[in-house]
């Protein structure tokens, strides 16, 4: 007699999820090996091209591009410690060069994980890395910095001049007569500033690095201060764990992100967003940049250049014409370009000069675009 042997249904749920992220696994391993290999071969594929948009035009989003907006502050949960006093003198008379002196460093030289230091460190160690911190900030708020309207003097010259005054501290620095480290440096204003947080906080599937700066702007002139600027900026990063596995590999990726390379990239954003808070000087632009294109114009080794690249004014300057007696834009357009219904050329150059466009004053002179 044959022994029963008790069936059971299988069990789709245990062998479909199982075949279910194999298959996700497989996917996914493929996906990014074809995507690894998609950016071998189109690396340089298109460096050979030409793009002829033309150069020199408004830049959109100027001085915004990486503040944290209303919704970025939200979805990061970080509501910002923000700061920024102007004086009336910088809107009347802003100031043009100015030396970044090195900043003080309020942490210390610690990084700080819940409060408490990440990695033991000796007091020479501390030192040399509370100096680290914060001249990382210095050169990022510099950098940042060099690309407004201000003309900056450099960090070495900085530097090489305040050693030599034997300023090699915060307090031998504050004792100092602005109005006399302003001549020694050949500035306009000085820029003071703090490192006022250089932390990172870790709970397991939450992680926050947090970094701030402070920077105050005085006149070498009669010492007053011109402008205040801070930012605190708060990355937090929440790992979503529904299940224990996602919960270690949440925490994991937590840990990584703590790494100096996360640190340090907080610092340059908090230094972006403070640099793009302190408000645009339209003058002192526009005067920088007809001084540089003066400059530019009397010098005899860029005239020759442009010589020889044929870009020289009598090939690439606009004519002028002197209006006479019956002469219309219709008549000027079939003289200058051999085609009447280009008028219009000759008339959006002269807008201002042109009150009526199918009256020209006799005896005025009009530019005749190229």
């Amino acid at each position: 007699m044959a022994k029963f042997l008790p069936t059971f249904p299988p069990a789709p749920y245990l062998i479909d999820t199982g075949t279910v992220r194999l298959r996700w696994i497989a996917t996914l391993i493929i996906s990014l090996l074809s995507l690894l290999g998609g950016c071998a071969n189109n690396q340089y594929r298109d460096l050979s091209s030409q793009n002829n948009d033309p150069f020199y035009q408004e830049d959109k989003d100027k001085g915004y591009c990486g503040q944290k907006k209303l919704l970025d502050r939200i979805y990061q949960l970080d509501p910002g410690q923000r700061l920024l006093k102007c004086s009336p003198s910088f809107y009347i008379d802003p100031p043009k060069k100015l030396a970044i002196l090195p900043f003080e460093n309020l942490e210390g030289g610690d990084l700080k994980l819940n409060g408490g230091a990440l990695a033991e460190r000796s007091e020479e160690e501390k030192k040399a890395w509370s100096w680290t911190y914060s001249n990382r900030l210095r050169r990022y708020f510099f950098a940042h910095l060099s690309l407004r309207e201000f003309e900056l003097l450099g960090l070495l010259e900085t530097d090489a001049v305040l050693q030599e005054l034997g300023i090699t501290c915060p307090e031998k620095l504050y004792k100092a007569d602005p109005k006399e480290l302003g001549k020694a440096l050949g500035v306009d204003a000085l820029v003071y500033g703090k490192v006022t947080h250089y932390r990172v906080h870790y709970y397991l599937i939450v992680t926050q690095v947090v970094v701030g700066v402070y920077a105050r702007c005085v006149s070498t002139h009669d010492g007053s201060t011109v402008f205040e600027v801070a930012e605190v900026r708060r990355d937090n990063n929440i790992r979503v764990a529904t299940n224990p596995i996602d919960f270690v590999a949440g925490s994991i990726q937590n840990i990584i992100a703590l790494r100096d390379l996360y640190v340090a990239k907080a610092a340059d954003e908090v230094c972006r967003e403070v640099v793009g808070r302190i408000p645009v000087s339209r003058s002192l632009e526009e005067e920088r940049k007809n001084r540089w294109k003066t400059l530019a114009a009397s010098n005899q080794s860029i005239q020759g250049v442009k010589a020889r690249l044929g870009t020289a004014d009598n090939a690439t300057s606009p004519k002028t014409h002197k209006v006479k007696q019956g002469d219309t834009l219709c008549k000027l357009a079939r003289q200058y370009y051999n085609d009447g219904s280009r008028w219009k050329t000759i008339f959006e150059a002269n807008r201002e000069g042109i009150p009526n466009r199918d009256r020209l004053v006799p005896g005025q002179t009009l530019v005749i675009p190229q």
